[in-house]
């Protein structure tokens, strides 16, 4: 499509070469790469060109058309192999409100200067090639979007086959903090469970040791995520930790600020029969809300969370009755020895 419309742009205004230069970064420098070129340009396609030796940069930086007249009287940096460039007309085009290339078409010598009409066909072109290179980032979007979705699936089918075969309960752990930290595209994970009407920290990814340790234990008073949960039973989602009401002035602000943390979202663990268990919480180095599709497959990382600590938990409460059942009958096999010994030292 932007072959065609440079195509478009070459003979509408009856140009040598046309093309369509887009700003990126490559090699940790700005250049301006040639997506589309038509005529005696064509050669140059895909190619890169330094922003400071680009007539694009201007365009850019003013966010307006700009003709010009031999160019490289002003970019001496102009690579040397191109050919002469008597008059270059460029127009911007932005995606999503920011400029991000240009719309060009070039003479090579003076047989042809450009009007009024020329700036309003690559005008009208420019608004063609914002719609293309919008659409080209839904499209990316969309396949990024399903790329980590399937990931996402293969990673709980992987938890899930674990908590068949695993015994080792930390290790899941860890692989929940994994599957959440890819889900969610975060830097920070916890896993919470709760106990005597608080949250213990059963797992992390991230946090500063201090900051960890302090939150050891989160009850209903903390302003955090996870402590509103707590007070309300549903997620609750901050996306930005500075602009936030409840943190403000608060000892757990102090705690984002020292882990690096501005965005954090507390999704509540429930057992099959809604019993609040615990706590899966997610971070972010930067303000972040998280999208209806991220939530989609983190909810079903929840249930299978849920499900391992309401399995840890009964273990746990089976290990403490078997335990209390071998004290009663270390206890009852005393006690009934006792009465019994002299009955015994009798018969000996």
């Amino acid at each position: 499509m932007l072959g065609e419309l440079t195509k478009a742009a070459l003979t509408l205004c009856r140009a040598h070469s046309a093309g369509i230069s887009v700003e990126e970064e490559d090699h940790g420098r700005k250049v301006f790469r040639w997506r589309a070129a038509a005529g005696s340009w064509m050669q140059y396609l895909h190619g890169t060109m330094p922003r400071e030796a680009s007539p694009s940069s201007i365009v850019l930086d003013t966010r307006t058309p700009q003709l010009m007249a031999f160019p490289e009287r002003h970019f001496i940096n102009l690579p040397s192999s191109l050919p002469p460039l008597a008059e270059t007309l460029l127009v911007p085009f932005d995606v999503d409100g920011v400029t991000v290339g240009t719309v060009w078409a070039t003479v090579h010598d003076e047989s042809r200067r450009f009007d009024r009409e020329d700036l309003r066909l690559l005008q009208s072109l420019s608004e063609c090639a914002s719609v293309i290179y919008e659409m080209r980032q839904r499209t990316a979007q969309v396949q990024d979007a399903l790329t980590r979705a399937r990931d996402g699936s293969q990673l709980l089918q992987t938890i899930s086959a674990g908590l068949v075969r695993e015994n080792d309960v930390d290790a899941l752990y860890e692989q929940f903090l994994d599957a959440a930290v890819s889900i969610m595209r975060s830097e920070f994970a916890s896993m919470q469970m709760l106990a005597d009407g608080a949250l213990s920290l059963i797992a992390w990814r991230g946090f500063h040791p201090d900051s960890a340790r302090f939150w050891r234990s989160v009850d209903f008073d903390s302003a955090t995520p996870c402590g509103r949960m707590l007070r309300t039973g549903e997620r609750y989602v901050i996306t930005d930790t500075e602009h936030d009401e409840l943190l403000a002035g608060s000892a757990d602000l102090d705690e984002f600020r020292r882990s690096g943390i501005r965005a954090v979202q507390s999704t509540p663990l429930r057992s099959r029969s809604g019993e609040l268990l615990g706590a899966l919480s997610t971070l972010w180095r930067a303000p972040h809300e998280p999208t209806v599709s991220e939530f989609q497959l983190f909810d079903v990382l929840a249930r299978l969370a849920a499900d391992l600590i309401e399995r840890a938990k009964t273990d746990q409460a089976l290990r403490e009755a078997d335990h209390r059942k071998n004290e009663f009958l270390a206890i009852l096999g005393h006690e009934l020895k006792n009465p019994l010994t002299p009955l015994l030292a009798g018969l000996e």
